[in-house]
């Protein structure tokens, strides 16, 4: 009798468990952030920081400089979880 009781509650809570283990991770998108005001002349100390605040994933970024001339140079970093990183210093 007490089985009868809680088996659609059993059934239930199993298929739950079961569709959460194999619901769909969300994709990440491309994004982008500009920093326009940055000069390397002399008695300027411009410095990027960037940081992971994901707590179990590694993070690819690449940012771009872009010069006054067009010239893009990229800088590729990786960010492990949890961790800061400036990649210009």
């Amino acid at each position: 009798m007490l089985t009868r009781r809680f088996a659609p509650a059993l059934t239930l809570s199993i298929l739950l468990a079961v569709a959460a283990a194999y619901a769909q991770k969300p994709r990440p998108k491309t994004q982008e952030v500009f920093a326009p005001y940055w000069t390397s002349e002399p008695g300027w100390d411009t410095e990027l920081q960037l940081k992971n605040n994901l707590s179990a994933a590694s993070l690819t970024v690449t940012p771009v400089l872009c010069l006054n001339s067009g010239q893009e140079i990229p800088l590729d970093a990786s960010l492990y979880p949890r961790m800061p990183l400036n990649p210009c210093g």
